[in-house]
């Protein structure tokens, strides 16, 4: 049998977090390894927690997905190639011209 999907979430809304922590171990497949409000604690636990998709909230306080994101991919630590999925409820041409840069 295979192993589980490792997935991170980070959003700075806990509502939103257990909505997310909820769906995902719904699915006897998916594992979450961590769940936490912001970049920054992300970036702190993803020294020693390999994930293998990271669910990211682009606007959150502290440090936002974005710059969370380009650091993730600047440091060669374990997820520097983990797949991230941002996510955000702004729309509009220029988030998603952020978001593909």
């Amino acid at each position: 049998m295979s192993s589980k999907i490792r997935v991170m979430v980070v959003d700075d809304s806990a509502v939103i977090r257990g909505l997310y922590e909820r769906a995902l171990k719904s699915d006897v497949a998916i594992e979450v390894v961590s769940s936490v409000s912001n970049g920054a604690i992300a970036l702190n636990m993803m020294k020693n927690t390999l994930a293998d998709v990271i669910i990211l909230d682009i606007e959150m306080p502290v440090m936002d997905g974005l710059e969370a994101t380009r650091q993730i991919r600047a440091t060669a630590g374990p997820n520097r190639h983990t797949r991230i999925i941002g996510l955000t409820a702004a729309a509009g041409a220029e988030y998603e011209a952020q978001c593909r840069e």
